[in-house]
Order: structure tokens, then C-alpha cells, then sequence
């Protein structure tokens, strides 16, 4: 080993952890086919270098890292087996299994159900894994362990393609999910009688049951509140709920964690200690901290099951149930050394965790606090007690606030700081009174409902208050302030300031340098951009069935609608288009335009309107007639709306390019034929994009173009024959046209012969799983194609 610099052995055990953390991190990027040329390189590498007697430690680092990168890929791959439900995924069936849980939902719920079986009129076939199904209306009469046969179409979960997005496919992975179902009426899950399965899970998750049940009947208007700080039931909370606390910076009291783990910890070991002491045989037996732990653990793996048995806390009892054992064996480590350890443990028996936001937030927070807290403590022990405890308090929530930032900016994108106040005031009162008396409640109302009621009332006064205090300290839904997006530079300042801030002090270097190289590195990462031209190009977001497309052109961005469902179930905006916009890079729209006003183009658009700096709002509707959505955020925020007239205008460009707007006739009953066609120029490439138009709207901007010529072509009305595609790609001879469906694909009558040297090439959102928005970029041979595929545009 001479000349070979090996990491000490205190870092050592931090050096696998990053090499295989880092393997899984960049796994996603690369598609699972190379993983398997990944190991059979690795293991070829060992084998070699344990021939040679060559095995280093610097190897195993990167061995580990080739190990992450295959396993991550191993949990992602779906289940091949012949019965395995994933087969019937694209069909509706008619399946039995096991009830695991079923949690109301404000309309439907969502059932978590073990597969045994599809059901036909001839026969019942064996069928194997688990399924989610979602019940739009109504909740069945049904408990865990219960038999249930239900028709449902069955689907594999997808992910759009759009940037930012939401890897939904890899969390239920994680939960051996492959697949989801919808089920339109809780009258179609159907109780099948005298099969019922009884295992330890499906008693809890009875208790469970129960326990929900007795506190929506003994406090309804708190139910939600005290369902999810009791037993980890957050499905009662709406979207406004949610939306609040996740601006309070509370939200983490309402989601069961290590925090309420170590209160009943707390509790629990209090009360036993004050007994055990009590006995001078136990005492000579072996000192209460060396017992105790363990003889709570079993209170703890029940309490793990009934919060739901959620990822995070099982974290935070496999953390407990570790220090219990070590307590046990009398053997004295350093905290922080056992967080790692449980860190990459966790990791090693699913990779796939290390993407769950709960994994990232934990982990950050507690190694931050361990770190950290201690330095501050130090700092202020000359202090009074009754200063210290709030002082602590205080030290305790900054520094978790600080290190758990970047993760809740890039996940949860919401910062406010009244969080800091209301993490001094709510943490004492839920975590030492409201959350006390809730689970003292749950462990007595089947012995006596007067006396759970009366717990679960107290819980519930404690929660009233704590949320009066919370709404009146948290900022409005509609404030900047509270919502961030990031772009990928500003997330890596905010990392790079938030590490010198918390080891600056390890740091071998004179302040004045260390900090001046900070500063300069933060400012570089901040400048880049705004000195880096943005070329001339095109991006259509996959917002499901709707538009939604970000030109780029002269360093300026148009967003052109904003997509939308006809429901209210899923928010475009916010769940979408907002992530990638800030993923792309866009802190300021130079203007929003809005086509025409179906739902389908404006509902993501108020959330935009509402968090993002807009700087115009463009549209040919009136102000009156804009949808609510849309002008109330106008309103409240001084939006500049800019009415087109009808017929074609042009808009000055600073640089060179041409940049119109043609508006119809907007008297017309057909509103897709009112919507506004977008034509840009710059150099040789071209783009027009005809919103919904169908085919009178197309026959009027036909006789009335001043353009005769378009290189890129979005088709209208999503590709639709009614809207004349052929009298399009006639008149404007483009080399590429588009779609925002998959209807381009299946029809292509409309196109010249592939032998033709007027050869069109046609794309639209495939449907694959992760492809769907799709870049265009003005090159000086024509327009590049890329589509989203594994985390960038390829």
C-alpha cells in the first residue's frame, strides 16, 4: 500500500456510503440495459484484482458504486412472472384479494389490495401482487383482511415527461407497486363472505380502522388533524389543508416520524424508570439506561404498525431498536456514526429509498442536529436555564431548517420563515400535549369511550389552538414569498453556502480565504446564466390531454397555455408545469398567452400567474369573459393584460426575427375556431403553432397569412383530421410538424410519400414510459429533435 493514499479509518465508512449513494443517484440518467454490462464489468474487475491480490480500498469504493448503479435498476424492473398481476395492466378485470388498508380519501378513497385472483364467468384464475386502486366515489364498508373481488381497469403507473416531475412510478416500486387501477363507485368492491384472512398485520390494521372510525364520530370537524397525528391517516386533509401546513413549516408534526417516535419513547421510558428505581433488585441487576431501551421496544413495533407501518417510521424504530441493542451490549458509539450506519443499511436493502423525500429530510435533519447543535449548545451553556431551553429549542429548529432546505425547496418547493417561530411554539404543544393525550386515547376508548373521548377532546384543543396561531403567523397561499422554484443554479449555491456554513469550521483554510472563495464561486454560479445565451427553440410540455409550450427566443421566455384537466383532481400547474419551469431554468415569463378558453389550456395557468413573475398576460378574450382562474391572480397581482384585435399583429422584436399573432373571428360559437395562431422567425428556422383551430378558424388564417412558410409546424387541435392537417402542411411546407397526442402517430395519410424529397418527419408525445415533452432547437441546419428521457432532453 506504499505511495497509495487511502481514506482514514474514521472517514472510511462515510466513503462507501457516498460511492454507493452516488451510484444510485446517477443510475436514473442511464437506461436499464446497461446495468447488466455494468456488473459483468465490475465482477469481472474483482475476480482480476483478487487474482493479482490487488484488492484496495479505493476498489471497493468504486465497486460499491458500481453495485448501487445495478441494484437501483434491479428494484425498478417490473415482476416477469406469468402470474403476476402486472399482465392485465391495459385492461379492465375483475380481480380478487386481500384488503391490506383502505384510507377515505375527501372523495373516494384509495385501496390497498393483495391480488389472488382474476375473476371470469368460466373460472377464477390464480394471479399474484398487489394493487392500488383508487375509488373515485364513495368509501366501501370493508376492513383489513377482508376478501373482496372488485372490477377495475388496471394500468402500470407512467410518468408524463416533463422536467421536475414527480418520480410516482419509483415510489410505489418502492412499495412493490406495479400497478394502479380506478374504480369508478365503491358499490363495485364487493365483499365476498366466509374468506376472510387473520394475520398480525390485519389485526393492527383493524385497531387502526377502529381508531379512525371513533375519532371521526367523537370530533369530526378536528377528524383529519387528529387521524393523521394519531395513526398517519393524512388522507381526510385537503388540498388548502395541506397547502397550509406545508407553508407553516409544520407539516412534519402531522406526518408520524422519528419526532413522535421519541416522544412515546420519552414517555414511556420516564414512566418505567420511576418504577424500576423503585427496586433494588432490578438496580443491582443492571442500570435503568442499559434495559430499558430494549424492554420499549415492542411498545415501539406496535406503534409502528399502527401509524400504518409508513417508511419513515419504520426508519425511526430501526434507529431505536440499534441504540437499544448497543445500549444493551454496553457499547458506546458516536451518534453520528449510528445515523450513518442506518443511512447506508437502508439503502442496501432498497436503493430505491434514498430518492424518498421522508429519507432525504430525516437524515438531512438529524446529521445537521447531531453536527451541529452541539457547537451552539457550547456557545450559549454561560446562559440561565430558563433561557437555555428555548435556546436549545431554537438551535434544534434552525439548524434542521437549514440542513433540510435544499430538499424541501427541490421537493416541496415552499420556504417561509414564520416557520422558525411556529416550530417554537407548535412543537411543545403537539409534541408534549396534543399528540400525549391523542395516542392515550387510542390506547383506551375500547376500555372506556367516556375517557377517550375526553383525551381526544383535550388533543383536540391543543390542535385548535396551535392551528389559530398557525394561520394567523403563515403567509397567504398566493404569496411569492412562500413558494420557490429554483433553478438547478440557484439549488447549487443554496447547497454549496448551506455545507460552508455548517463545516466551515473543518475547513483547513483562514477564514477571510475560505470565505472570499465561497463568495466567488456562489456569485460565478449565480452570474453563468445570465451570461450564457439561450438559443431559438421550442419545448412542449406533456400536461396530459391540453397544451402547454415554452418558447424561448432573444434570452426571453412565452409560455403558451398551461394545460389542465375538466376535473379538479389533479392541478397541472402546480403538479407539473410549475416543477419544470423551474427545472428549466425560468424565474420570469416575459409574457403568458393564453389560445383560447378551455379548460384544457388555462387551468394550469392560475397557479403559474399566481407564484411566477409574469410579466404580461396575452390573450384575445376580453377581461370580463377570462375564466376566474385566470383573473383573479391578474387582478391581485397587477398583471398587464394585452387584448389582441382581430386579424394579424406583429410584435417588435429587439433583435432580428419576427414574432406575429393572429387572432379570428371571435363571434364564432365554436370556441376552439376563436383560438390565436403564434408565428416566430429567426434566421431560417420558423415556427407556427395553430392552438385548437378547427376548420374554420384554419380557413381564415389560410386567406389571411402574411406568412407562407413554416420549417416547424404544430398541428391543430392536437393532430385532429377537422382541423384540415393537410391543407396545413400544403400551404406552409413545413420539414417538421407535431402533435400534443399520440393521434399524429396513428395517421399519417396526410403526409407526402417517405420517398418523397418533401419527406415531412412527424413527432408527438409517444406515450413511453418517462418520454413525453419534447424539445425543438433552432440550429443552422434546421431544427433539433430531443425528447425527455431519463432527466434530460436527448
Amino acid at each position: 500500500m506504499s505511495g497509495y493514499s487511502h481514506p482514514s479509518q474514521q472517514n472510511l465508512f462515510l466513503w462507501f456510503f457516498l460511492a454507493y449513494a452516488g451510484g444510485i443517484s446517477i443510475a436514473p440518467f442511464f437506461p436499464q440495459a446497461e446495468s447488466s454490462h455494468v456488473l459483468c464489468t465490475a465482477v469481472t474487475t474483482l475476480l482480476i484484482l483478487i487474482v493479482f491480490r490487488k484488492v484496495r480500498i479505493y476498489v471497493l469504493i468504486i465497486l460499491l458504486a458500481f453495485s448501487g448503479f445495478v441494484l437501483y435498476h434491479w428494484s425498478m424492473a417490473s415482476p416477469e412472472g406469468p402470474g403476476h398481476i402486472i399482465h392485465l395492466a391495459g385492461k379492465q378485470a375483475t380481480v380478487e384479494g386481500y384488503v391490506n388498508c383502505l384510507t377515505p380519501r375527501i372523495t373516494g378513497a384509495l385501496l390497498d389490495l393483495e391480488v389472488t385472483g382474476t375473476a371470469t364467468i368460466e373460472k377464477i384464475t390464480p394471479v399474484n401482487g398487489k394493487a392500488f386502486l383508487f375509488i373515485r366515489n364513495g368509501v366501501p364498508d370493508i376492513f383489513p383482511g377482508d376478501k373482496v373481488r372488485v372490477t377495475a381497469h388496471l394500468r402500470k403507473p407512467k410518468l408524463y415527461g416533463v422536467p421536475g416531475e414527480f418520480n410516482y412510478s419509483r415510489h410505489l416500486a418502492q412499495k412493490d407497486v406495479y400497478v394502479t387501477g380506478s374504480v369508478t363507485d365503491a358499490k363495485r368492491v364487493i365483499r365476498l363472505a366466509g374468506d376472510k384472512r387473520e394475520n398480525l398485520g390485519d389485526i393492527i390494521e383493524g385497531f387502526r380502522h377502529a381508531v379512525r372510525s371513533f375519532i371521526t364520530t367523537a370530533k369530526p370537524e378536528m377528524a383529519p388533524y387528529l387521524r393523521a397525528l394519531t395513526i398517519g391517516d393524512r388522507g381526510g386533509l385537503g388540498p388548502e389543508e395541506k397547502s397550509l401546513l406545508g407553508r407553516s413549516g409544520v407539516a412534519h408534526l402531522f406526518a408520524i416520524s422519528g419526532l413522535h417516535m421519541g416522544i412515546i419513547f420519552l414517555f414511556s421510558y420516564g414512566l418505567l424508570k420511576f418504577c424500576y428505581r423503585r427496586s433494588k433488585t432490578l438496580l443491582l441487576l443492571a442500570p435503568p439506561k442499559q434495559i430499558l431501551p430494549l424492554l420499549i421496544s415492542p411498545l415501539l413495533f406496535f406503534y409502528l404498525f399502527l401509524a400504518g407501518g409508513g417508511i419513515p417510521t419504520q426508519r425511526a424504530f430501526s434507529a431505536m431498536l440499534l441504540c437499544a441493542i448497543l445500549f444493551y451490549l454496553g457499547y458506546l458509539v458516536k451518534p453520528i456514526r449510528i445515523v450513518l450506519s442506518l443511512a447506508f443499511f437502508l439503502i442496501l436493502i432498497d436503493p430505491l429509498a434514498l430518492f424518498s423525500p421522508s429519507y432525504q429530510l430525516s437524515f438531512a435533519a438529524v446529521l445537521g442536529i447531531l453536527y451541529y447543535v452541539p457547537k451552539l449548545q457550547k456557545r450559549a451553556s454561560h446562559l440561565p436555564k430558563f433561557i437555555r431551553y428555548p435556546a436549545d429549542l431554537f438551535f434544534v429548529t434552525f439548524t434542521a431548517t437549514l440542513a433540510t432546505l435544499p430538499f424541501v425547496l427541490f421537493h416541496f418547493h415552499v420556504f417561509s420563515l414564520s416557520g422558525l417561530l411556529l416550530n417554537l411554539i407548535c412543537v411543545p404543544l403537539i409534541s408534549f400535549l396534543a399528540l400525549p393525550c391523542a395516542l392515550a386515547g387510542a390506547a383506551l376508548f375500547s376500555f372506556s369511550t367516556f375517557l377517550g373521548g375526553m383525551l381526544f377532546e383535550v388533543s383536540a384543543m391543543v390542535l385548535d389552538l396551535s392551528l389559530s396561531l398557525i394561520n394567523i403567523l403563515t403567509p397567504a397561499a398566493d404569496s411569492t414569498w412562500t413558494t420557490i422554484y429554483l433553478t438547478p443554479f440557484q439549488m447549487a449555491t443554496l447547497i454549496l453556502l448551506i455545507i460552508a456554513l455548517l463545516m466551515w469550521e473543518k475547513v483547513p483554510l483562514r477564514p477571510p480565504i475560505f470565505w472570499s472563495a465561497v463568495a466567488g464561486l456562489s456569485i460565478f454560479l449565480l452570474a453563468y446564466p445570465l451570461f450564457s445565451h439561450k438559443p431559438f427553440m421550442l419545448t412542449a410540455i406533456n400536461v396530459g390531454h391540453g397544451d402547454a409550450m415554452v418558447i424561448s427566443k432573444d434570452d426571453k421566455y412565452y409560455l403558451v397555455d398551461g394545460g389542465g384537466f375538466y376535473n379538479d383532481n389533479f392541478d397541472v400547474g402546480s403538479r407539473l408545469l410549475a416543477p419544470a419551469l423551474g427545472s428549466m431554468g425560468i424565474k420570469e415569463i416575459e409574457a403568458v398567452i393564453l389560445t383560447h378558453a378551455h379548460p384544457d389550456h388555462f387551468k394550469g395557468l392560475g397557479y403559474i400567474l399566481k407564484h411566477f413573475q409574469v410579466r404580461e398576460f396575452w390573450s384575445a378574450i376580453t377581461p370580463d369573459r377570462l375564466p376566474e382562474i385566470i383573473r383573479t391572480p391578474l387582478k391581485a397581482r397587477g398583471i398587464p393584460l394585452k387584448s389582441f384585435p382581430e386579424g394579424w399583429t406583429t410584435i417588435p422584436q429587439e433583435a432580428e426575427g419576427r414574432f406575429s399573432i393572429f387572432v379570428p373571428v371571435q363571434d364564432t360559437p365554436l370556441v376552439n375556431d376563436r383560438s390565436l395562431a403564434i408565428y416566430m422567425k429567426e434566421g431560417n428556422n420558423s415556427l407556427l403553432l395553430t392552438g385548437d383551430l378547427e376548420k374554420n378558424g384554419i380557413e381564415q388564417l389560410l386567406k389571411n397569412s402574411i406568412h407562407s412558410k413554416a420549417s416547424l409546424l404544430k398541428l391543430a387541435h392536437h393532430g385532429s383530421s377537422g382541423s384540415s392537417p393537410a391543407r396545413l402542411i400544403g400551404f406552409f411546407r413545413p420539414k417538421i410538424v407535431f402533435a400534443t397526442t399520440e393521434s399524429i402517430l396513428a395517421d399519417k395519410d396526410y403526409f407526402p410519400n417517405p420517398d418523397d424529397p418533401r419527406r415531412i418527419h412527424s413527432y408527438a408525445f409517444d406515450g413511453q414510459e418517462g418520454q413525453g415533452s419534447i424539445r425543438f432547437v433552432a440550429e443552422e441546419g434546421g431544427w433539433a429533435v430531443r425528447y425527455w428521457q431519463r432527466g434530460l432532453f436527448r
